[in-house]
Formats: structure tokens, sequence, C-alpha cells
């Protein structure tokens, strides 16, 4: 969603509802007020276009804001989930906002939620603020309309010109104000393999009565206009207002899914993917800025193999500003008071922590007990959003909990997160004709998936319909390697990673398993990046890119926040000053759009080690149109280990699918945790797990990921 005028010089034409973020960087607001809007129930559309998750996203989200401290009577929340009373229609969502600036002070901290669905529509004539594609974004309310051709717009929607009015409005009272919108107004994806638990957020233009006529009428008459919306002035610019921060669910030609989620629990149920997976972040109490966050929600929608979406974050230097405006400062242990029900444990933390089954904890006798205090150890025998239940675990050398009775006093410590290095992979539906190559093909998926595997990696093979991390579909003599919602592209720069059937049986059972050994890889490592937390180590471990335009100019740096755009021919520098006590090692292993892993540094012959102190700036790097899409750098830093080798992951490289030979590179490598979860993954072996207490990799340790878009 363009908010006009406050998104001066921005390019960005069509994006997907999501976050508004006004900060004016108070540390602690004068008061905090909340309005999250969910719109579950549309009458006016027909059923399939209905949601099920808005109304579960507010209530999830107000209850996150409970925990940070916000007031329940000033949480306004209007959802039909339940047929409430006061229903979320355009009249009443706009009263809401302007009810809710009345009572506005300086300082104060606004929080705006809206789940729903999303649309554009011809912007008008006479508007002043030209859209960059002459449309207008619009989120739907309960009582949505169709398409007015007398008044040129359709009946109750809310334009973001609307929606501008009152953030700025906001803005002006001094307030600090982070609003989402978990919606989306365009998409042009095309669906591989419908699942019956994945819905979009958008409606088609034509749904609501607007000729495509109008549309076409209005991109052309709009063209070229860019010009009239970098010289907007932008709101809040004024001495005294608020700040601003945008995050928004995707791009353009991206669409944002609502789904069953944690997924694998028995008792998920619908949320949008973005709104949950910002519930993550906040559950996890972390002190962060918003830009951390938005790195964060980039990193787990990669290592979830979610990439029909790319969400994108806006502020400037706003996005460096604390998390709700909370410096906390200190490093963040993660640990929870035991409550002993039924003769069973369960804690308060749960699949929004990270905490899933599997997970290891040290059970104490208080919160300030050393880990050598433990009385035993524990593993999460299942977990729901909020909440675990424990078993005791016993240790190499003694029984868990020998000799002693924990209480409701006692306390479970994580030592070691649950990464589930398995990747589900679904069937595809069974080819109509029973003779031909795709019916070959589908033969020998279903003989692969009997076979033990022996390929370093855990592949669990699902039905068609269930849950998986990578779906696959045979169509048009191919087989589809599609995300984990099943979206298909079947051509331009996104368009979906596929294998050719015309070929023989061995062959292709070659190329496919390759295949499948290089995707599970990725999404392992991708899996550990999003595992290390952005701790104290790490912040003591700066590091940047810099992109150098083809056309010339100075370097400008790459935010880890967002999704850059290059085009061949630019340049990327990449910068690491070590500020810690201890010299690190460093490896940048680069991450294309084909599942490749392409070591950028070291080299051979290099040494990687940086020294307290030390600058690392020479990496740099052309961007080729070998391969388009959304493409990494991941960075790797490890605290160097006295007396031992370099700790070099650059042997982690791997070709690209197109190719049917991986290529692995031997290295001296230093012992490291990080060294046993890529083992892990697939990279070396399967690593032990030992229940004794350790540091975990991110007291270590320092993962960074960067993401950027190549375009044609």
């Amino acid at each position: 969603m363009k908010i006009a005028g406050i998104l001066r010089g921005s390019l960005v034409a069509c994006l997907c509802f999501v976050f508004y973020v006004v900060i004016s960087t108070p540390l602690l607001a004068s008061s905090q007020y909340a309005l999250l809007v969910g719109v579950t129930e549309y009458p006016s559309l027909p059923d399939e276009e209905q949601l099920f998750g808005p109304g579960n996203d507010v209530e999830l989200l107000a209850r996150l804001l409970r925990e940070r401290g916000f007031d329940q009577k000033n949480i306004n929340v209007l959802t039909n989930k339940r047929g409430e009373a006061v229903q979320p229609t355009r009249k009443a969502i706009l009263g809401a906002l302007n009810i809710l600036t009345e009572k506005l002070q300086r300082d104060d901290f606004v929080y705006l939620h809206f789940s729903g669905h999303g649309s554009q529509q011809p912007q008008a004539k006479s508007q002043s603020n030209h859209e960059t594609d002459g449309l207008d974004e619009i989120f739907l309310p309960t009582d949505i309309g169709q398409w007015n051709d007398d008044g040129a717009q359709v009946e109750n929607a809310i334009t973001d010109n609307e929606m501008n009015h009152a953030i700025t409005a906001m803005r002006q009272k001094g307030a600090f104000v982070w609003a989402v919108f978990d919606s989306c107004h365009s998409g042009t994806m095309t669906r591989g393999n419908p699942q019956p638990d994945v819905r979009y957020r958008k409606v088609s233009p034509g749904l609501l009565g607007i000729p495509a006529g109008r549309l076409k009428a209005a991109t052309v008459r709009h063209r070229g206009k860019v010009d009239d919306l970098q010289s907007e002035q932008q709101p809040g610019d004024e001495k005294g207002t608020g700040g601003y921060i945008g995050f928004f669910a995707s791009q353009t030609t991206e669409t944002t899914p609502e789904i069953d989620l944690p997924r694998g629990h028995e008792r998920r149920k619908p949320y949008g993917l973005f709104s949950y997976t910002l519930a993550e972040i906040l559950q996890s109490g972390a002190s962060m800025t918003y830009r951390q966050a938005g790195q964060l929600i980039l990193q787990r929608y990669m290592s979830q193999n979610m990439r029909m979406a790319t969400p994108m974050f806006e502020g400037g230097d706003y996005l460096d500003a604390p998390l709700f405006g909370m410096d906390g400062g200190r490093e963040r242990i993660l640990q929870w008071q035991l409550d002993l029900v039924d003769f069973h444990w369960t804690n308060p933390s749960g699949a929004l922590h990270q905490v899933e089954r599997g997970s290891l904890f040290a059970i104490l006798p208080d919160a300030a007990a050393a880990n050598d205090q433990l009385l035993g150890y524990a593993l999460v025998k299942e977990s729901t959003e909020f909440t675990s239940t424990l078993e005791p675990r016993a240790d190499e050398d003694r029984q868990a909990l020998a000799g002693v009775k924990p209480d409701s006093k006692s306390y479970a410590r994580l030592l070691e997160p649950a990464i589930s290095m398995v990747l589900r992979m679904a069937l595809p539906p069974e080819p109509a004709s029973s003779v031909g190559s795709e019916a070959q093909a589908y033969a020998l998926l279903q003989q692969m998936s009997q076979n033990e595997n022996s390929q370093g990696i855990s592949i669990e093979w699902m039905d068609s319909d269930q849950e998986a991390d990578l779906r696959l579909a045979i169509m048009d003599n191919q087989l589809w390697l599609l995300s984990a919602t099943g979206e298909l592209i079947p051509d331009g720069a996104d368009k979906s990673l596929s294998v050719r059937l015309d070929r023989p049986a061995n062959e292709l059972e070659e190329v496919l398993s390759a295949s499948f050994q290089s995707i599970a890889k990725v999404l392992n490592l991708l899996k550990i990046a999003n595992s290390v937390e952005n701790g104290e180590y790490s912040a003591k471990i700066e590091m940047e890119l810099l992109q150098t335009p083809a056309a010339g100019g100075g370097e400008r740096a790459i935010e880890s926040g967002r999704i850059t755009e290059f085009r061949e021919g630019e340049k990327i520098r990449f910068r690491l000053k070590n500020h810690s006590s201890t010299a690190v090692d460093v490896t940048l292993l680069f991450i294309d759009s084909q599942y490749g892993v392409t070591a950028m540094y070291p080299l051979s012959g290099q040494s990687n080690r940086i020294s307290t102190g030390g600058l690392l700036s020479g990496v740099e790097f052309s961007v080729t149109a070998d391969t388009l899409g959304v493409e990494h750098m991941l960075v790797i830093a490890v605290k160097a280990q006295p007396g031992t080798a370099h700790s070099d992951f650059s042997y982690l490289e791997q070709e690209r699918l197109q190719k049917t030979k991986e290529t692995a590179k031997t290295r001296g490598i230093g012992a490291s945790n990080v060294y046993a979860l890529i083992k892990r993954a697939g990279f070396g072996g399967v690593a032990t797990r030992g229940l004794r207490p350790r540091k975990s990799a991110s007291d270590e340790t320092a993962m960074k990921l960067f993401s950027w878009r190549v375009l044609q």
C-alpha cells in the first residue's frame, strides 16, 4: 500500500498493506494505544473469498500487546470473527481512527493492525498526489460494495489516501505510530497445487465490478508521472511531528496468504502468515530495532520456503529505533517459571517462542541460578502457541532430577532450540493419463518415496494435500519445485524452478535426487541462520553490504531489513569491522535463486581470520543476470578458537539446480557449535547432540542474511 505523500521519492507503485510504523522515538511513551481490525466476513463477496484468519490475527496481537504493557482499556478490537456488535465497517474503522487521534498527546505510542482483503481501483483524475501506476490501493471493510461509475470508486472502500490522512493526523500530534496492514491488493501467480488451508488476502478489481477498460485507462493516463510523487512534501517533516516507518508484506506481483499455523501442530488455526511471523518476533521479547525485526521476518520466510511474498520495510533512519521505543540494553535469558499441572511440567513458552517438540531445557532451582546448579534436564514433549509440556531427560552421567523434586519455583532455561532438519516434501497429484513421461515421473517419485534415505539429508514424504516445505507439481512435461504454499509461476523473472521429464529414468532420478539434496541443504542452512539470535556477541561484529550502481555514483549501504533491487553490472562490496575482544573467522556464502551456494570469501589460500579491531573491506563482486529473483548473502562470523585451524565454511558450496553434479570443497574448519548444526543440515554427516549445558551458537557465532532481487 502506498501512503501518498508519506512515501516521497518511493518508486514502489503497488505494495501490499502491511506495516506503517510512525516513530518519534521516545524511550517511553506517555500512553500506549492500539486499534486492531480483523475483517473475516464479506457478505457481498462469494464464499471462496471469505477469510478465516484476520480475527485470529487481532486476538493474537491483542494478547501480545497486553504482555508488552498495553492497558486493556486502550486496546480497541474491531472484528466480525464471532459476530461482535460493532462490525469492522468503513464507518466504524474511520470513526475509531478519528476518536483515537482526538485523545492523543505528544509522545504517545499507537499501534494499528489491519488484517483483511485488499484490492485496487482507478485513481481519480482530480487527485493531486498521483500514484505512479494510476491506481489507488484499497482496504476492504466488511461492508465493501461494488464499483460506482458515477462516483468513480468502490463503495465503502478505504483508500490509501484516507489512511494517509489518518496516520498523518496522528503524527502531527507528535504520536509514535506503528500501523500494520496484513492484506494485499495485487498478484499474478498461478497456483500449481491448490491447498485447502491456504487463502490469499486480495480481491481482483473485476470481482468488485471495476471495468477492465477503466483500469487500463488509469494506468496509461498516469504513465511517466513519477516526478509528481517525488516532488511532494513528506507529511510529518514539520518540527515536532512523529516519525514514520513502513513494513510491507509483499511486492506488486505477489500475494500474501493466510494458512494454518503453527505448522505441524494438531491445534493449529488460520492466521495471516505475516501477522503470525510478526507475532513470533514480538513474543521473543528480544531487544531489537525495527530494522532487525524486519530482517528476522525475511529470514523466517526464507527458512520456511515461503517464496510467494518478499516483505519490504521503509522508514530511513527510523528503522534503527528500538522496537516499541524500548531500548533493553541487557542480554536476554530464555527461561520461564515451571508450573506443575496434573503431575506434568508446563511453562509459558511455545511455538511463538520457537520452542518446539525436542527443545532442550535445563531445570534450575530459581531464576538466578547458574547452569552448574541445574537440577537436571528436560525435553519438550509437545507445545502449543504459548505453552509447552516438558518431560525429564537423562544426562550421559546421571539421571535427570535424581533425588530432587522440582516445584513451582523451579525454572526451565532453554539450552538448545529444536531445529528440524527434515525436508517435508509433498508428492504431486496423480496425472490424468496413465501413460507418457508424466505418468513415468509420477511412478518414479512414488518409488523414491519408499526408498531409504542415504543422501545425508532427511526427507519425509507427504501426500499432495498435506503440509510440506517443498511441493511438487507435474505440468507441461515438467516437474515443478514449488514453495510451501504451492504457487506456480510459469514464466518471467520469478519463474518457478522445474526439471524437464524428457530424459531416461536413471538420469531423471539422479537429477531429482541432487535437486532435493540441494534444496534441503539450503533450507536447513537458512534455518540455522534464523536460529542464531542477535545477541551480545552478534552486536560486536559490524557488517554491511555496499551497492555501487552500474551507471556510476557513490556507494550506498544495502539495508538488511528489505529486498534491494539490482541489475546486471552493479557492484556489491562487503565490509566487516570486528569490535569484539577476540579474533573472528569470517565466511561469505552467496545463495542464488536456484539453491546454488558459492563461497565469496575466503577464496583459496586466503586467511579469513580478522583480528580484534580489524577491518575486512576488500570483498567485491559484480551482479550478473545468470540467475534472477531473490538471492542472499549469508555471513558466518565465528569466534576464533585458540589453537585451532580457521573456521572456514566455504566447503558448503554447491552448484545450482540447473547442474546435475554437486561440487564440494574440502577445507579445514574449526570446531564450533554452529558447525555441529551445519553437519546436521546435511553438509558432512549427522551430528549427535549432547545433553550437557554448553554455550549456544549465539554465544560464539554471528550470522547475518542480506537479501536482494536481481532484475532483468
